[in-house]
């Protein structure tokens, strides 16, 4: 179905289509990232660029969420995105 609108909470997405939906500065482990999420209406894509680095390089650490656990999400937290990234931890440098 090329071209069909799904639906995800109110916001309508063009199939391929992909829509920034939070992007907000937040400590994760004491150290400040940039915080970005992105969705197609199904993955919710998660970037946090953190400080710039000595050498002049940012770190950036990327998540895909899958569309079943964000769907879930999205329900839990009533698609607050900055409950989402209330929750989230650098582990052994992945996010």
């Amino acid at each position: 179905s090329s071209g069909a609108l799904e639906q995800e909470g109110e916001i309508m997405f063009q199939e391929g289509e992909i829509m920034q939906v939070f992007q907000e500065g937040r400590k994760i482990n004491e150290t400040f990232y940039i915080i970005e999420m992105a969705t197609d209406g199904r993955c919710l894509y998660i970037d946090a660029t953190g400080p710039e680095a000595r050498n002049g390089e940012q770190e950036t650490l990327q998540l895909t969420i899958k569309e079943k656990i964000h769907r879930q999400i999205h329900r839990e937290l009533n698609g607050d995105y900055s409950l989402i990234a209330n929750h989230l931890v650098v582990h052994k440098g992945e996010l």
